[in-house]
Protein backbone atom coordinates (compact mmCIF):
# COMPACT_ATOMS: atom_id res chain seq x y z
CA UNK A 1 0.00 0.00 0.00
CA UNK A 2 1.53 3.25 -0.95
CA UNK A 3 -0.92 5.92 -0.32
CA UNK A 4 0.02 7.94 2.91
CA UNK A 5 -3.41 8.09 5.18
CA UNK A 6 -3.42 11.99 5.10
CA UNK A 7 -3.86 11.74 0.96
CA UNK A 8 -5.93 8.65 1.08
CA UNK A 9 -8.81 8.81 -0.94
CA UNK A 10 -12.18 6.57 0.71
CA UNK A 11 -12.04 2.95 -0.38
CA UNK A 12 -15.32 0.60 -0.03
CA UNK A 13 -13.34 -1.84 2.20
CA UNK A 14 -11.33 -0.95 5.42
CA UNK A 15 -9.51 -4.65 6.08
CA UNK A 16 -8.06 -5.62 10.09
CA UNK A 17 -5.85 -8.41 9.61
CA UNK A 18 -3.93 -10.04 6.98
CA UNK A 19 -4.54 -13.80 8.02
CA UNK A 20 -6.51 -16.18 6.29
CA UNK A 21 -10.02 -13.85 6.40
CA UNK A 22 -8.04 -10.77 6.00
CA UNK A 23 -6.42 -12.40 2.29
CA UNK A 24 -9.62 -13.73 1.32
CA UNK A 25 -11.71 -10.69 2.19
CA UNK A 26 -8.78 -8.66 -0.24
CA UNK A 27 -8.92 -11.27 -2.79
CA UNK A 28 -12.94 -11.09 -3.45
CA UNK A 29 -13.17 -7.51 -2.79
CA UNK A 30 -10.27 -6.80 -5.30
CA UNK A 31 -12.26 -9.14 -7.86
CA UNK A 32 -15.44 -6.98 -7.30
CA UNK A 33 -14.04 -4.50 -8.39
CA UNK A 34 -13.54 -2.88 -4.76
CA UNK A 35 -11.09 -0.42 -3.37
CA UNK A 36 -9.52 -1.89 -0.17
CA UNK A 37 -6.93 -0.81 2.60
CA UNK A 38 -6.04 -3.70 5.16
CA UNK A 39 -3.88 -2.85 8.54
CA UNK A 40 -1.73 -5.85 9.81
CA UNK A 41 0.35 -5.89 13.02
CA UNK A 42 2.84 -8.12 12.05
CA UNK A 43 5.45 -7.02 9.51
CA UNK A 44 3.90 -9.67 7.11
CA UNK A 45 1.06 -12.05 6.04
CA UNK A 46 0.24 -15.00 8.13
CA UNK A 47 -2.49 -13.88 11.19
CA UNK A 48 -1.62 -16.10 14.07
CA UNK A 49 0.07 -18.11 11.88
CA UNK A 50 3.05 -15.39 12.27
CA UNK A 51 2.88 -15.34 15.58
CA UNK A 52 2.31 -19.23 16.61
CA UNK A 53 5.86 -20.67 16.21
CA UNK A 54 6.06 -22.53 19.34
CA UNK A 55 7.68 -25.85 18.92
CA UNK A 56 5.11 -28.52 17.74
CA UNK A 57 2.56 -25.85 16.41
CA UNK A 58 0.23 -27.28 13.49
CA UNK A 59 -3.26 -27.22 12.72
CA UNK A 60 -5.49 -29.73 14.31
CA UNK A 61 -7.91 -29.75 11.08
CA UNK A 62 -6.79 -31.54 8.13
CA UNK A 63 -4.68 -29.56 5.50
CA UNK A 64 -6.85 -30.77 2.83
CA UNK A 65 -9.49 -28.77 4.10
CA UNK A 66 -7.72 -26.14 6.28
CA UNK A 67 -6.81 -24.40 3.13
CA UNK A 68 -8.57 -22.47 0.49
CA UNK A 69 -11.18 -23.20 -1.99
CA UNK A 70 -11.86 -19.92 -3.88
CA UNK A 71 -9.38 -21.02 -6.75
CA UNK A 72 -9.27 -24.56 -8.64
CA UNK A 73 -5.93 -23.54 -10.10
CA UNK A 74 -4.88 -23.01 -6.73
CA UNK A 75 -5.74 -26.22 -5.03
CA UNK A 76 -4.29 -28.30 -8.03
CA UNK A 77 -0.79 -26.24 -7.67
CA UNK A 78 -0.18 -26.42 -4.18
CA UNK A 79 0.45 -29.89 -2.52
CA UNK A 80 0.18 -30.20 1.75
CA UNK A 81 2.97 -32.44 2.65
CA UNK A 82 1.12 -33.98 5.93
CA UNK A 83 -1.76 -35.07 7.05
CA UNK A 84 -1.62 -31.90 10.03
CA UNK A 85 0.39 -29.37 8.68
CA UNK A 86 3.00 -27.85 10.59
CA UNK A 87 2.68 -23.88 11.36
CA UNK A 88 5.54 -23.21 9.19
CA UNK A 89 4.14 -25.04 6.22
CA UNK A 90 0.83 -23.04 6.73
CA UNK A 91 2.94 -19.76 6.66
CA UNK A 92 4.41 -20.87 3.61
CA UNK A 93 1.18 -21.55 1.77
CA UNK A 94 -0.49 -18.37 3.43
CA UNK A 95 2.67 -16.15 1.64
CA UNK A 96 2.16 -18.63 -1.66
CA UNK A 97 -1.03 -16.91 -1.96
CA UNK A 98 -0.45 -13.39 -1.45
CA UNK A 99 2.13 -13.46 -4.21
CA UNK A 100 0.16 -15.55 -6.32
CA UNK A 101 -2.88 -13.32 -6.45
CA UNK A 102 -0.62 -10.06 -5.43
CA UNK A 103 -2.83 -9.37 -2.32
CA UNK A 104 0.17 -7.28 -0.32
CA UNK A 105 -0.22 -4.42 -2.41
CA UNK A 106 -3.84 -3.93 0.06
CA UNK A 107 -2.48 -4.05 3.10
CA UNK A 108 -0.02 -1.67 5.05
CA UNK A 109 2.01 -3.61 7.57
CA UNK A 110 3.61 -2.97 11.28
CA UNK A 111 0.72 -1.10 11.86
CA UNK A 112 -1.91 -1.48 14.41
CA UNK A 113 -5.73 -0.35 14.72
CA UNK A 114 -6.29 1.66 17.78
CA UNK A 115 -9.69 2.63 17.26
CA UNK A 116 -12.81 2.39 14.65
CA UNK A 117 -15.52 4.88 14.87
CA UNK A 118 -18.47 5.14 12.87
CA UNK A 119 -19.25 8.50 11.22
CA UNK A 120 -23.15 8.69 10.52
CA UNK A 121 -22.91 11.71 8.76
CA UNK A 122 -21.23 10.39 6.41
CA UNK A 123 -22.07 6.71 6.66
CA UNK A 124 -18.40 5.91 6.97
CA UNK A 125 -15.92 4.02 9.56
CA UNK A 126 -12.73 5.76 10.05
CA UNK A 127 -9.78 3.78 11.27
CA UNK A 128 -7.64 5.37 13.63
CA UNK A 129 -3.85 3.96 13.88
CA UNK A 130 -1.09 3.57 16.13
CA UNK A 131 0.86 6.32 14.07
CA UNK A 132 -1.59 8.40 14.60
CA UNK A 133 -2.99 8.62 10.96
CA UNK A 134 -6.65 7.90 10.46
CA UNK A 135 -8.14 6.12 6.98
CA UNK A 136 -11.77 5.87 5.93
CA UNK A 137 -13.73 3.77 4.38
CA UNK A 138 -17.73 2.43 3.67
CA UNK A 139 -17.19 -1.33 5.18
CA UNK A 140 -15.30 -2.53 7.86
CA UNK A 141 -14.68 -6.18 7.93
CA UNK A 142 -12.82 -7.44 11.37
CA UNK A 143 -10.68 -10.34 9.99
CA UNK A 144 -8.34 -10.02 12.90
CA UNK A 145 -9.70 -13.76 13.61
CA UNK A 146 -10.01 -15.71 16.52
CA UNK A 147 -7.04 -16.25 17.80
CA UNK A 148 -4.58 -13.51 17.65
CA UNK A 149 -4.71 -11.38 21.12
CA UNK A 150 -2.81 -13.01 23.43
CA UNK A 151 -4.15 -14.12 27.16
CA UNK A 152 -3.02 -11.88 30.24
CA UNK A 153 -1.45 -14.00 32.46
CA UNK A 154 -2.46 -12.75 36.35
CA UNK A 155 -0.96 -14.69 38.63
CA UNK A 156 0.58 -12.62 40.96
CA UNK A 157 4.41 -13.20 41.39
CA UNK A 158 5.35 -13.38 37.87
CA UNK A 159 7.21 -9.98 37.85
CA UNK A 160 9.87 -11.59 40.36
CA UNK A 161 11.01 -14.13 38.13
CA UNK A 162 14.50 -13.62 36.52
CA UNK A 163 14.67 -16.09 34.27
CA UNK A 164 13.85 -17.03 30.88
CA UNK A 165 9.95 -16.69 30.18
CA UNK A 166 8.45 -17.03 26.79
CA UNK A 167 4.56 -17.73 25.62
CA UNK A 168 3.38 -20.22 23.49
CA UNK A 169 1.37 -17.20 21.76
CA UNK A 170 4.02 -15.19 20.93
CA UNK A 171 7.34 -17.66 20.79
CA UNK A 172 10.47 -15.86 20.32
CA UNK A 173 12.77 -18.46 21.06
CA UNK A 174 14.33 -21.16 19.70
CA UNK A 175 13.95 -24.49 21.79
CA UNK A 176 17.74 -25.10 21.74
CA UNK A 177 17.49 -22.38 24.58
CA UNK A 178 15.47 -24.94 26.45
CA UNK A 179 18.00 -27.49 26.30
CA UNK A 180 19.56 -28.64 29.95
CA UNK A 181 17.32 -26.57 31.85
CA UNK A 182 14.61 -27.27 34.29
CA UNK A 183 11.66 -25.69 32.85
CA UNK A 184 7.78 -25.35 33.86
CA UNK A 185 5.16 -25.50 31.60
CA UNK A 186 1.78 -23.73 32.51
CA UNK A 187 -1.00 -24.76 30.68
CA UNK A 188 -2.27 -27.98 29.00
CA UNK A 189 -4.66 -26.41 26.36
CA UNK A 190 -4.11 -27.28 22.29
CA UNK A 191 -0.56 -24.99 22.62
CA UNK A 192 0.71 -27.04 25.97
CA UNK A 193 -0.23 -30.53 24.25
CA UNK A 194 1.53 -29.80 21.36
CA UNK A 195 5.08 -28.31 22.87
CA UNK A 196 5.18 -30.51 25.99
CA UNK A 197 6.51 -33.04 24.50
CA UNK A 198 9.33 -31.54 22.35
CA UNK A 199 10.09 -29.64 25.58
CA UNK A 200 10.34 -32.61 27.50
CA UNK A 201 12.76 -34.05 24.96
CA UNK A 202 15.32 -31.25 25.71
CA UNK A 203 14.50 -30.25 29.22
CA UNK A 204 16.76 -31.40 32.12
CA UNK A 205 13.61 -31.43 34.31
CA UNK A 206 10.21 -30.61 33.20
CA UNK A 207 7.13 -29.92 35.32
CA UNK A 208 3.89 -29.17 33.88
CA UNK A 209 1.40 -27.17 36.03
CA UNK A 210 -2.42 -28.12 34.59
CA UNK A 211 -5.52 -26.32 35.62
CA UNK A 212 -8.24 -28.47 33.87
CA UNK A 213 -7.15 -31.81 32.37
CA UNK A 214 -8.67 -32.11 28.81
CA UNK A 215 -9.78 -35.08 26.36
CA UNK A 216 -6.57 -35.66 24.45
CA UNK A 217 -6.53 -37.49 21.36
CA UNK A 218 -3.46 -38.73 19.37
CA UNK A 219 -3.07 -36.44 16.18
CA UNK A 220 -2.07 -39.93 13.89
CA UNK A 221 -0.19 -37.85 12.00
CA UNK A 222 1.51 -38.60 9.27
CA UNK A 223 3.07 -37.57 5.29
CA UNK A 224 0.26 -37.79 2.54
CA UNK A 225 1.44 -40.69 0.34
CA UNK A 226 1.43 -39.19 -3.64
CA UNK A 227 -1.01 -41.61 -4.59
CA UNK A 228 -3.73 -39.73 -1.85
CA UNK A 229 -2.74 -36.24 -3.35
CA UNK A 230 -3.79 -37.36 -6.64
CA UNK A 231 -7.18 -38.47 -6.14
CA UNK A 232 -7.40 -35.60 -3.60
CA UNK A 233 -6.76 -33.47 -6.30
CA UNK A 234 -8.80 -35.34 -8.72
CA UNK A 235 -11.88 -34.49 -6.62
CA UNK A 236 -11.44 -31.33 -5.07
CA UNK A 237 -14.60 -29.86 -6.13
CA UNK A 238 -16.59 -32.60 -4.46
CA UNK A 239 -14.64 -32.38 -1.18
CA UNK A 240 -15.51 -28.63 -1.11
CA UNK A 241 -19.13 -29.15 -1.08
CA UNK A 242 -19.71 -31.96 1.64
CA UNK A 243 -17.53 -29.92 3.53
CA UNK A 244 -20.25 -26.41 2.50
CA UNK A 245 -22.69 -29.07 3.98
CA UNK A 246 -21.35 -30.00 6.96
CA UNK A 247 -22.13 -28.61 10.00
CA UNK A 248 -18.73 -28.73 11.06
CA UNK A 249 -16.77 -27.16 7.64
CA UNK A 250 -15.04 -30.87 7.10
CA UNK A 251 -17.16 -33.71 5.59
CA UNK A 252 -19.49 -35.56 7.88
CA UNK A 253 -19.71 -38.92 8.56
CA UNK A 254 -23.40 -39.18 9.78
CA UNK A 255 -24.48 -41.82 12.16
CA UNK A 256 -27.94 -42.73 13.44
CA UNK A 257 -27.59 -45.11 16.08
CA UNK A 258 -26.91 -44.22 20.03
CA UNK A 259 -24.29 -45.16 22.09
CA UNK A 260 -26.87 -47.72 24.17
CA UNK A 261 -28.23 -49.16 20.81
CA UNK A 262 -25.40 -51.64 20.36
CA UNK A 263 -24.03 -54.39 23.10
CA UNK A 264 -21.22 -52.87 25.34
CA UNK A 265 -18.66 -54.75 23.42
CA UNK A 266 -19.33 -53.57 20.07
CA UNK A 267 -19.41 -50.01 21.00
CA UNK A 268 -16.28 -50.74 22.50
CA UNK A 269 -14.76 -51.93 19.38
CA UNK A 270 -16.22 -48.74 17.64
CA UNK A 271 -14.85 -46.82 20.15
CA UNK A 272 -11.45 -48.78 19.48
CA UNK A 273 -11.64 -47.85 15.66
CA UNK A 274 -12.31 -44.63 16.11
CA UNK A 275 -9.50 -43.66 18.38
CA UNK A 276 -7.39 -45.12 15.66
CA UNK A 277 -8.88 -43.64 13.14
CA UNK A 278 -8.83 -39.81 15.46
CA UNK A 279 -9.54 -36.34 14.05
CA UNK A 280 -12.74 -34.56 15.05
CA UNK A 281 -14.59 -37.75 13.50
CA UNK A 282 -13.44 -39.94 16.02
CA UNK A 283 -14.73 -41.19 19.47
CA UNK A 284 -16.71 -37.79 19.68
CA UNK A 285 -18.89 -38.46 16.79
CA UNK A 286 -19.25 -42.50 17.07
CA UNK A 287 -22.77 -41.93 18.47
CA UNK A 288 -25.72 -39.50 17.54
CA UNK A 289 -26.70 -39.06 21.11
CA UNK A 290 -23.26 -38.02 22.66
CA UNK A 291 -23.97 -34.78 23.05
CA UNK A 292 -27.47 -34.94 24.07
CA UNK A 293 -27.24 -37.84 26.54
CA UNK A 294 -25.06 -37.54 29.49
CA UNK A 295 -24.78 -40.88 30.04
CA UNK A 296 -23.65 -41.73 26.65
CA UNK A 297 -21.03 -39.59 26.57
CA UNK A 298 -20.02 -41.07 29.82
CA UNK A 299 -19.19 -44.14 27.57
CA UNK A 300 -16.89 -42.18 25.67
CA UNK A 301 -15.37 -40.27 27.99
CA UNK A 302 -14.95 -43.37 30.20
CA UNK A 303 -13.09 -44.81 27.32
CA UNK A 304 -10.98 -42.09 26.96
CA UNK A 305 -9.79 -42.05 30.26
CA UNK A 306 -9.05 -45.97 30.28
CA UNK A 307 -6.61 -44.79 27.34
CA UNK A 308 -4.95 -42.83 29.94
CA UNK A 309 -4.66 -45.14 32.54
CA UNK A 310 -3.05 -47.94 30.05
CA UNK A 311 -0.92 -45.10 28.61
CA UNK A 312 0.77 -43.55 32.02
CA UNK A 313 2.40 -45.83 34.08
CA UNK A 314 1.93 -44.01 37.40
CA UNK A 315 -1.52 -44.58 39.01
CA UNK A 316 -1.33 -40.92 40.74
CA UNK A 317 -0.38 -39.10 36.95
CA UNK A 318 -2.82 -41.13 35.45
CA UNK A 319 -5.71 -39.45 37.69
CA UNK A 320 -4.54 -35.81 37.58
CA UNK A 321 -4.46 -36.16 33.86
CA UNK A 322 -8.08 -37.70 33.86
CA UNK A 323 -10.47 -35.26 32.28
CA UNK A 324 -13.90 -35.33 35.05
CA UNK A 325 -14.63 -31.72 35.27
CA UNK A 326 -16.66 -31.31 32.01
CA UNK A 327 -18.32 -34.32 29.54
CA UNK A 328 -16.64 -34.90 26.10
CA UNK A 329 -17.25 -32.61 23.34
CA UNK A 330 -18.71 -29.68 26.10
CA UNK A 331 -14.89 -28.18 25.28
CA UNK A 332 -12.66 -28.26 21.95
CA UNK A 333 -10.80 -31.88 22.35
CA UNK A 334 -7.18 -31.74 21.56
CA UNK A 335 -4.79 -33.33 19.59
CA UNK A 336 -1.09 -34.48 20.07
CA UNK A 337 1.97 -36.38 19.32
CA UNK A 338 2.95 -38.49 22.61
CA UNK A 339 1.25 -36.55 25.38
CA UNK A 340 0.36 -38.53 27.30
CA UNK A 341 3.56 -40.89 27.11
CA UNK A 342 5.45 -38.17 28.25
CA UNK A 343 4.66 -38.23 31.37
CA UNK A 344 6.31 -41.53 31.43
CA UNK A 345 9.55 -40.09 31.04
CA UNK A 346 12.04 -39.79 34.32
CA UNK A 347 12.22 -36.14 33.98
CA UNK A 348 8.78 -34.81 33.32
CA UNK A 349 6.23 -34.34 36.58
CA UNK A 350 3.04 -33.11 37.28
CA UNK A 351 1.77 -30.85 38.89
CA UNK A 352 -2.43 -30.66 39.93
CA UNK A 353 -3.33 -26.67 39.97
CA UNK A 354 -6.65 -27.62 41.19
CA UNK A 355 -5.13 -29.01 44.08
CA UNK A 356 -2.19 -26.66 44.88
CA UNK A 357 -2.83 -23.26 42.99
CA UNK A 358 0.33 -20.95 42.94
CA UNK A 359 0.70 -18.42 45.31
CA UNK A 360 3.42 -16.17 43.56
CA UNK A 361 7.09 -16.80 42.51
CA UNK A 362 10.68 -15.86 43.39
CA UNK A 363 13.23 -15.13 40.99
CA UNK A 364 13.97 -18.93 40.60
CA UNK A 365 10.98 -20.84 41.85
CA UNK A 366 7.25 -21.39 41.54
CA UNK A 367 5.62 -21.46 44.93
CA UNK A 368 2.36 -23.22 44.92
CA UNK A 369 -0.01 -23.84 48.22
CA UNK A 370 1.62 -27.18 48.47
CA UNK A 371 5.20 -26.77 47.55
CA UNK A 372 8.19 -24.68 45.97
CA UNK A 373 9.70 -26.12 42.65
CA UNK A 374 12.67 -24.94 41.16
CA UNK A 375 13.02 -23.74 37.35
CA UNK A 376 14.81 -21.93 35.26
CA UNK A 377 12.60 -21.10 32.30
CA UNK A 378 9.00 -20.80 32.16
CA UNK A 379 6.69 -21.51 29.44
CA UNK A 380 3.36 -19.96 29.67
CA UNK A 381 0.76 -21.94 27.31
CA UNK A 382 -2.20 -20.07 28.24
CA UNK A 383 -3.45 -19.50 24.79
CA UNK A 384 -5.21 -16.67 23.27
CA UNK A 385 -7.98 -14.38 24.28
CA UNK A 386 -9.89 -16.35 22.39
CA UNK A 387 -12.50 -15.01 19.83
CA UNK A 388 -13.82 -11.53 21.55
CA UNK A 389 -10.40 -10.36 22.35
CA UNK A 390 -9.41 -8.72 19.12
CA UNK A 391 -12.73 -6.74 18.92
CA UNK A 392 -13.18 -5.96 22.18
CA UNK A 393 -9.54 -4.62 22.17
CA UNK A 394 -10.31 -2.29 19.41
CA UNK A 395 -12.34 0.83 20.46
CA UNK A 396 -15.67 1.17 18.23
CA UNK A 397 -18.05 3.33 18.47
CA UNK A 398 -22.11 3.19 17.27
CA UNK A 399 -23.81 5.91 15.41
CA UNK A 400 -24.48 7.36 18.34
CA UNK A 401 -21.18 8.12 19.58
CA UNK A 402 -21.18 5.84 22.52
CA UNK A 403 -18.05 3.39 23.04
CA UNK A 404 -18.77 -0.12 21.52
CA UNK A 405 -16.82 -2.70 23.05
CA UNK A 406 -18.85 -3.79 26.17
CA UNK A 407 -21.86 -4.14 24.09
CA UNK A 408 -19.82 -5.78 21.14
CA UNK A 409 -18.37 -8.47 23.38
CA UNK A 410 -22.28 -8.83 25.17
CA UNK A 411 -23.40 -9.76 21.37
CA UNK A 412 -20.29 -11.32 20.12
CA UNK A 413 -20.43 -13.61 22.94
CA UNK A 414 -23.54 -15.25 21.87
CA UNK A 415 -23.57 -14.93 17.80
CA UNK A 416 -19.90 -14.16 16.79
CA UNK A 417 -19.87 -14.02 12.76
CA UNK A 418 -23.04 -11.66 12.78
CA UNK A 419 -23.26 -7.80 12.00
CA UNK A 420 -24.11 -5.98 15.41
CA UNK A 421 -27.66 -3.92 15.77
CA UNK A 422 -26.66 -0.26 15.97
CA UNK A 423 -23.40 -0.57 14.07
CA UNK A 424 -24.13 -0.61 10.39
CA UNK A 425 -21.57 -1.74 7.94
CA UNK A 426 -19.45 -3.84 10.46
CA UNK A 427 -18.67 -7.30 9.20
CA UNK A 428 -16.80 -10.07 10.94
CA UNK A 429 -14.63 -12.63 10.22
CA UNK A 430 -16.05 -15.60 12.70
CA UNK A 431 -18.87 -18.17 11.93
CA UNK A 432 -21.68 -18.27 14.71
CA UNK A 433 -19.83 -21.23 16.37
CA UNK A 434 -20.54 -23.35 19.99
CA UNK A 435 -19.70 -21.31 23.28
CA UNK A 436 -16.36 -20.29 24.03
CA UNK A 437 -14.95 -20.95 27.73
CA UNK A 438 -13.71 -17.36 27.84
CA UNK A 439 -17.09 -15.76 26.67
CA UNK A 440 -18.87 -17.67 29.34
CA UNK A 441 -16.63 -16.28 31.81
CA UNK A 442 -16.88 -13.07 30.74
CA UNK A 443 -20.45 -13.22 30.88
CA UNK A 444 -20.34 -14.80 34.31
CA UNK A 445 -18.06 -12.40 35.70
CA UNK A 446 -20.14 -9.45 34.55
CA UNK A 447 -23.32 -11.26 36.47
CA UNK A 448 -21.26 -11.60 39.69
CA UNK A 449 -20.73 -15.41 38.84
CA UNK A 450 -18.15 -17.23 40.15
CA UNK A 451 -16.26 -19.61 37.50
CA UNK A 452 -14.42 -21.11 40.15
CA UNK A 453 -17.41 -22.25 42.89
CA UNK A 454 -17.30 -25.49 42.06
CA UNK A 455 -20.25 -28.48 43.19
CA UNK A 456 -19.60 -30.76 45.67
CA UNK A 457 -18.35 -33.29 42.93
CA UNK A 458 -16.99 -32.93 39.22
CA UNK A 459 -18.96 -33.23 36.15
CA UNK A 460 -19.73 -37.06 35.98
CA UNK A 461 -22.15 -39.49 34.54
CA UNK A 462 -23.64 -42.78 36.16
CA UNK A 463 -21.42 -45.27 37.47
CA UNK A 464 -18.13 -43.01 37.18
CA UNK A 465 -16.08 -43.35 39.97
CA UNK A 466 -14.42 -40.21 41.95
CA UNK A 467 -10.84 -39.42 42.25
CA UNK A 468 -9.48 -38.74 45.80
CA UNK A 469 -7.08 -36.67 43.80
CA UNK A 470 -9.56 -34.19 43.00
CA UNK A 471 -10.48 -32.70 46.21
CA UNK A 472 -12.71 -30.38 46.36
CA UNK A 473 -11.68 -26.23 45.87
CA UNK A 474 -11.25 -23.92 43.65
CA UNK A 475 -10.43 -24.35 40.31
CA UNK A 476 -7.12 -21.32 39.59
CA UNK A 477 -4.19 -20.89 38.68
CA UNK A 478 -3.31 -18.67 41.76
CA UNK A 479 -4.59 -16.08 43.99
CA UNK A 480 -6.98 -14.47 40.95
CA UNK A 481 -9.95 -17.07 40.41
CA UNK A 482 -9.86 -17.75 37.09
CA UNK A 483 -10.49 -21.40 36.95
CA UNK A 484 -12.73 -22.97 34.39
CA UNK A 485 -15.38 -24.79 37.18
CA UNK A 486 -17.95 -27.33 36.10
CA UNK A 487 -20.57 -25.43 36.25
CA UNK A 488 -18.87 -23.31 32.89
CA UNK A 489 -18.71 -26.93 31.13
CA UNK A 490 -21.61 -27.64 32.08
CA UNK A 491 -23.60 -24.52 30.65
CA UNK A 492 -21.74 -25.15 27.77
CA UNK A 493 -22.90 -28.41 27.38
CA UNK A 494 -26.63 -27.17 27.66
CA UNK A 495 -26.27 -24.88 25.21
CA UNK A 496 -24.45 -26.64 23.05
CA UNK A 497 -26.87 -29.90 22.99
CA UNK A 498 -30.05 -27.28 21.48
CA UNK A 499 -28.16 -25.77 18.68
CA UNK A 500 -26.70 -29.78 17.43
CA UNK A 501 -30.42 -31.19 17.86
CA UNK A 502 -31.48 -28.49 15.43
CA UNK A 503 -28.59 -28.72 12.93
CA UNK A 504 -29.44 -32.36 12.60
Amino acid sequence: MTDTCSTAPVVDVLCIGAGFSGLYAAYKAAEQGWTVAGFETAPDVGGTWFWNTYPGARCDVESIYYSYSFSEELQQEWTWSERFAPQAEILSYINYVADRFDLRRHFRFDTKVIAANWLPGEHLWELTLDSGDTRRGRYLLAGSGGLSTPKAFDVPGLENFTGLTVSTSRWTISLDELAGKRVAVIGTGSSGVQCIPLIAEVAAHLTVFQRTPNYVFPARNAPIPAETVSEIKSKYPAIREECRQSPGGIPDRPVTDCAFDVSDEERQERYERAYERSGFLGVGAEFADLLTNPEANETAAEFVRQKIRQIVHDPRTASLLEPLFHPLGAKRSCFGTDFYETFNRPNVSLVSLRDEPIATMTSDSIITEGGSYDVDAIVLAIGFDAFTGPPVRTQRHDAGGRQAPGRVERRRAHLPGRHDRGIPQLLHDRRPPEPRAGEQRRRDDRAGGRLDRRPDRPCRGRGQRRHRSHPRGPGRLGGHHRGHGQPDAVRHHRLLVPRLQRDR
